[in-house]
Parts: C-alpha cells; sequence; structure tokens
C-alpha cells in the first residue's frame, strides 16, 4: 500500500501487488479535494521505488489504471518514469 499526503493529509492511496519479478497496481484512489497536478504521478513513482526495493524489474499499470488515471488531465507513460512500454498478449481459453 503506497499513500501520498499533502500537507500532511492522506490525498492518494495505491494498492500495489509483488511478485518476484513484477509489481503489479492493482486498485488507487484519490480524494477529491482540488489535488496538485502530479499526485498520481508521485503514487506510481512510489510504487515503482518499493517494487524496486523488493528487486522487481518491471511495473504493469495493466487496466486498473485507466479508472485512476481518468480522474487526472495527464496520461502516465513509461517515458515519464524512465522506462518502456512492453507489449503483451491476452488470451481467454474457452473450452
Amino acid at each position: 500500500m503506497v499513500q501520498c499526503k499533502v500537507e500532511n493529509e492522506i490525498v492518494a492511496s495505491a494498492l500495489f501487488v509483488n511478485s518476484n519479478k513484477t509489481c503489479q497496481f492493482v486498485i488507487g484512489d484519490l480524494r477529491d479535494c482540488g489535488l496538485p497536478e502530479p499526485v498520481v504521478h508521485t503514487l506510481f513513482w512510489q510504487g515503482i521505488v518499493v517494487g524496486k526495493y523488493l528487486n522487481c524489474d518491471q511495473f504493469d499499470l495493466g487496466y486498473s489504471a485507466t479508472d485512476l488515471m481518468s480522474q487526472v488531465a495527464d496520461d502516465l507513460t513509461p517515458e515519464q518514469f524512465g522506462g518502456t512500454s512492453h507489449t503483451r498478449l491476452r488470451v481467454s481459453l474457452t473450452q
């Protein structure tokens, strides 16, 4: 769990799950109180820092980040954090 504070008050929280290799963003929420623009960036950066500390070498925003990012004006890109985007394939087997 990562939390961001502004003036000693929690304004954003996010849950990350870490495997041996990947730090996966699961869910996050922002308080609706006129937050400064970089709060979401700070939230994800803290998740990356904790994941790196736990020896993860990949950070996955997945589809869960779409709702959180829709609450702010900026779109987040891997390049903003010094990384690169990787395409992945999602397959659902039916019978």
